[in-house]
């Protein structure tokens, strides 16, 4: 039972012959004499016990009859007391830090021990912008269509909303560039009559212009 409510409550089922509770943390048989114990009683969260650290805890809850004889065992009850966020990393294509796509891989890692990793949000900014949460680990994320160096963060939550410390990657955008060509001075032989004859044609560059995805450029 995750809860981020520090007073755990117990309700006993039945007082017959069980005058006094007391729940604690402890798995040793608690002395007959121990200030915590309490009339037993059948109302709903009627036992209470305030817990101290975040984690997994197994509770006791302890019995003694009307002349003072305590349970020899104890009914016990989990609990996850989760205050901490989970802990997250973020890795953007192979770790080189440089990108050929606008749109590169991304690796986000995360981990919760107490109620579980829940959420996701990347954004270009530690404040998170109209980043929306995703239940599941984002794999890409769209830069940006200009080369530069970016600065990507992400963060984690868990079930019960807790947020994990923003972790970030640099990358720089190596994008590919579209040149456009100008055609200065075709020179092709008289005698072009053979088969597979070479044509040498002298081209310059008149404009170069961010895109994205080019790989190759073919002149025809």
């Amino acid at each position: 039972l995750p809860t981020t409510n520090p007073a755990v409550a117990v309700t006993i089922a039945d007082c017959t012959d069980r005058a006094m509770i007391l729940v604690t943390e402890s798995a040793i048989v608690p002395a007959p004499n121990e200030a915590q114990w309490a009339t037993c009683s059948t109302a709903a969260g009627a036992h209470t016990l305030m817990l101290t650290t975040d984690g997994n805890k197994t509770l006791s809850v302890w019995a003694k009859d009307a002349v003072g004889n305590v349970s020899k065992t104890a009914s016990n009850v989990t609990v996850v007391y989760d205050l901490t966020g989970p802990k997250v990393s973020i890795k953007i294509g192979s770790g080189s830090g440089i990108a050929l796509s606008y749109l590169p891989p991304v690796a986000v890692t995360a981990t919760d021990a107490g109620s579980g990793v829940a959420a996701y949000r990347l954004g270009l900014t530690d404040l998170f912008n109209d980043a929306k949460w995703v239940a599941s680990a984002p794999t890409r994320f769209a830069f940006p269509d200009l080369p530069g160096t970016y600065t990507l963060y992400a963060q984690a939550k868990d079930a019960l909303g807790n947020i994990s410390a923003t972790a970030s990657a640099n990358i720089t955008l190596a994008l590919g560039e579209q040149v456009r060509l100008e055609l200065i001075k075709p020179s092709v032989s008289s005698a072009y009559t053979t088969a597979g004859q070479a044509m040498h044609v002298s081209w310059k560059v008149t404009t170069a212009v961010s895109t994205r995805g080019v790989e190759r450029l073919l002149l025809a």
